[in-house]
C-alpha cells in the first residue's frame, strides 16, 4: 500500500531551501538575541522570526510525518487541497480519509460525512507545523474545519506518538461523536443553539451586503440548525478567501457544537 500523498510535481512545489540566521543586536553584537531569522535563500526572502531552540520542520517533513503516521494506522487519503501563502512561509494540506465514511441522511437529504486531516506547516513564528481536524459533506462538495490543536506542537522531533494517537482516534470514534452531533442538527432549530446569537453578531460584522442579503434571504428557506449550516457553507465557499473562510468554519463549529463533539485528548 502506497502512502505517498503528493506527485512529483507538488514535492517540487514544496522544495525550497530555508536557511537559518541567528539575530544580533544592533549596539551590543556580542550579546544573543535567541531569536533566529528564516530565509528562503532562493527568493531572498525572510520568511519569518522564531526563538531560536524553535525545531522547524520543512513542508515536506512536515508531509513525511503524515505519511509516516498514515503507514503506522494502516489508512490511506486523498489530497483534496493544498495551500501555499504568504511567500510559500504558510502552508496547509487537505487530507480527506478514505475510510470511514457515515451516512446522515434523512428522508428529505442524503448526506455523508468523511474526515478530513489539515496538516499545516509555518516559518512565520505564527503559524507552526501541526494538526487540524475537519470533515467533508457529499453531495454538496463542502468541508469545514472543526478543531484545531494549540498554535505550537513542541518538540517537533518528539511528538510523532501523539501525533498518530490523534489521528487514530478522530478516525476511530471522533468522526462518529461528530455524526451524533450532525443528526441532533438535524433535528433542532438553530435558535435552539446557546451560541447561535454570538455567531449572527459575528456574521454581520464581518460579512459583506452582498453576503448578508444572500444569508438572511436563504435563511427563509431554512428549518434546522443543520439547514442553517450548509446555507453558511454554501455562502462562504463563493464569497471568501481561504485564510478568512478557515477563521469562520472554527466560529461555525463552536457554535453548532461540532467542535465541542471532538473532544480529541
Amino acid at each position: 500500500m502506497s502512502n505517498k500523498l503528493l506527485s512529483p510535481q507538488q514535492c517540487d512545489l514544496l522544495t525550497m531551501a530555508v536557511e537559518r540566521s541567528p539575530l544580533i543586536m544592533k549596539d551590543a553584537p556580542s550579546i544573543p538575541t535567541r531569536l533566529t531569522a528564516l530565509y528562503n535563500t532562493d527568493k531572498q526572502k525572510c520568511l519569518g522570526i522564531v526563538p531560536s531552540e524553535k525545531e522547524m520542520p520543512t513542508h515536506l517533513e512536515a508531509v513525511e510525518r503524515l505519511e509516516s503516521a498514515f503507514s503506522d494506522l494502516g489508512i490511506t487519503g486523498t489530497v483534496t487541497d493544498l495551500r501555499l501563502l504568504k511567500d510559500s512561509s504558510v502552508f496547509y494540506l487537505h487530507c480527506r480519509l478514505t475510510e470511514p465514511e457515515i451516512d446522515c441522511s434523512t428522508e428529505k437529504k442524503p448526506c455523508i460525512i468523511t474526515p478530513e486531516i489539515i496538516l499545516r506547516n509555518g516559518f512565520n513564528g505564527v503559524v507552526l507545523f501541526g494538526l487540524e481536524f475537519g470533515i467533508a459533506i457529499a453531495p454538496e462538495a463542502f468541508h469545514c474545519r472543526i478543531s484545531t490543536e494549540p498554535k505550537a506542537v513542541e518538540p517537533y522531533l518528539r511528538t510523532f506518538p501523539n501525533f498518530v494517537a490523534r489521528i487514530r482516534e478522530f478516525a476511530a470514534s471522533g468522526i462518529e461523536r461528530l455524526a451524533n452531533q450532525i443528526q441532533i442538527m438535524q433535528e433542532c432549530h438553530p435558535e435552539d443553539l446557546t451560541d447561535f446569537d454570538h455567531l449572527t453578531a459575528y456574521t454581520r460584522k464581518r460579512w459583506s451586503n452582498l453576503m448578508l442579503s444572500e444569508y438572511y434571504q436563504g435563511a427563509h428557506g431554512t428549518v434546522t440548525a443543520w439547514d442553517r449550516f450548509l446555507l453558511i457553507l454554501h455562502i462562504l465557499s463563493k464569497r471568501e478567501g481561504y485564510t478568512k473562510r478557515r477563521d469562520y468554519e472554527l466560529q461555525m463549529s463552536r457554535c453548532f457544537r461540532l467542535i465541542w463533539a471532538l473532544q480529541l485528548q
